[in-house]
């Protein structure tokens, strides 16, 4: 494993040697395993390249033994540590979605005070392969088939994620042979949460029918995100061409859009709704390109 996360930094990452990194470690096997192979990675300079970030959510009696755990990990190694608390009654929900917010505005502030370079996440191939299978059960967009990436910039924040090679087997295994603590997240254990319930079924399910399920799921995702590098430069270009956006509207040249194949006009009718946060289902989506083919017509 050590050998691999050094060549994925080295392709990666320019003169990663001498860049600064923070890390979201909960405490779990995944960060925890990361944590530690980062720190195997820089040796002595780990102190001066890794930051941790924790956040406590208070949702579980656990979370204070994860912090506790991490808190002792970055205590041992010299590594700086930041934590925060999670606050209910100075949030609007416990949504999937606050949740996300709310830490990753805690890991662009560590970055800003540390002046970091990248954020470092433990996702590994099974995750990858939930996240996939999740957004085509729900219809996404071409670029969200395309699962999560290695190096994503989001909002000027440079996202690596140097385990999505790995199976979660591989790092229990690592776990083992470098003796890293770490705390099951009881959780995961419940189907109330939708990515759990394709945790405990789904995945199981299509692992038993082929082993090296993760791994076709990667490299799909992989060349679906190929396709996409190589198609979004002329969707942006015909875009900007045919399209023209209001405060209230989108309106279109509707002759041109005509003359392009059913297939461009698809994707550009879906990254325009896209753009304007909208999503809508197949069905409605053909019922659109047949009415934009019959009458004059404003996307609104």
């Amino acid at each position: 494993m050590q050998h691999q996360l050094t060549a994925f930094f080295r392709k990666r990452v320019e003169h990663y040697s001498e860049q600064k990194y923070v890390l979201a470690v909960s405490g779990g096997v995944d960060s925890m395993v990361l944590l530690n192979a980062m720190i195997t990675l820089f040796g002595d300079d780990a102190k001066n390249r890794l930051v941790v970030a924790h956040v406590n959510y208070g949702l579980r009696a656990q979370a204070v033994d994860e912090e506790q755990l991490v808190h002792r990990f970055c205590k041992l190694h010299q590594i700086p540590m930041e934590t925060k608390n999670w606050h209910e009654e100075e949030n609007d929900s416990t949504s999937e979605k606050s949740l996300r917010d709310f830490r990753y505005d805690f890991f662009r502030e560590v970055i800003q005070k540390y002046e970091a370079q990248y954020l470092v996440l433990a996702h590994h191939q099974d995750d990858q392969s939930e996240t996939v299978l999740m957004k085509w059960s729900r219809g996404s967009t071409i670029e969200g088939l395309s699962g999560m990436k290695e190096i994503r910039t989001v909002r000027g924040l440079t996202i690596l994620r140097p385990f999505l090679s790995f199976e979660k087997k591989d790092l229990y295994e690592e776990a083992e042979k470098q003796q890293v603590p770490f705390l099951e997240d009881e959780s995961n254990e419940s189907d109330d949460y939708t990515r759990n319930r394709y945790r405990h079924h789904v995945v199981p399910f299509l692992k038993e029918e082929n082993p090296n399920v993760g791994a076709h799921f990667q490299k799909s995702a992989q060349m679906i995100a190929d396709a996409v590098a190589c198609l979004m430069p002329i969707l942006e270009e015909k875009q900007e061409q045919l399209f023209k956006k209001g405060k209230k509207k989108v309106s279109f040249q509707r002759e041109a859009f005509l003359k392009e194949p059913v297939e461009m006009q698809r994707l550009l009718l879906q990254q325009v709704l896209v753009q304007m946060d909208t999503t809508i289902p197949v069905v409605q989506m053909e019922q659109i390109l047949e009415k934009v083919g019959s009458d004059k017509a404003q996307l609104t």
